[in-house]
């Protein structure tokens, strides 16, 4: 009698030494989460504002000076391509455009997430972004938002960039 409850625990001593008994309960495969922040490099405060596929615009978000906010997040199944390029897909997450305001409101920047961006700007190069790969699934990218990336693009003519109405 004592012979089939021996082997019973050596069994199951072995099962929980040889192999990882909890991912028998996973029932959802390991995805690749993104994540893509904002930095602010320069001296004063900013507001970062992020606008939907329905025209919705999220709170205007205060970014003080060294602080960073997440402008897009998403995730892909494991084994699933997955890359610096999806900050524009916006289908992922249904936000199209990301603006950066002075602190009275001024539009300073807009960046499209839709592809459509000014090739020169140096937000749409995955160069100027630094990357991060703290966990397996978890990849980040963060963009040092600097004085000069403030500057109109048509200094010239003195106008702000397309698609700046509110």
């Amino acid at each position: 009698m004592k012979r089939p409850a021996l082997s019973v625990v050596m069994m199951l001593s072995l099962l929980l030494i040889s192999c990882n008994p909890l991912e028998i309960f996973r029932t959802t495969k390991p995805s690749n989460d993104g994540y893509w922040y904002v930095k602010n490099q320069t001296s004063e405060t900013l507001r970062l504002r992020q606008f939907s596929e329905e025209g919705e615009i999220r709170d205007d978000d205060p970014l003080n000076p060294g602080d960073s906010i997440c402008i897009k997040m998403c995730g892909v199944e494991e084994g699933l391509y997955f890359g610096f390029e999806w900050l524009c897909r916006s289908r992922y997450d249904g936000y199209l455009r990301v603006e950066i305001r002075s602190s009275t409101g001024a539009l300073l920047k807009n960046w499209p997430l839709t592809g459509q961006g000014h090739p020169e700007d140096r937000f749409y190069e995955e160069s100027s972004w630094r990357y991060y790969h703290p966990f397996r699934f978890v990849h980040s990218w963060v963009f040092d938002l600097l004085p000069e990336d403030l500057e109109p693009q048509n200094a010239a003519s003195g106008t702000e960039p397309e698609g700046s109405a509110s």
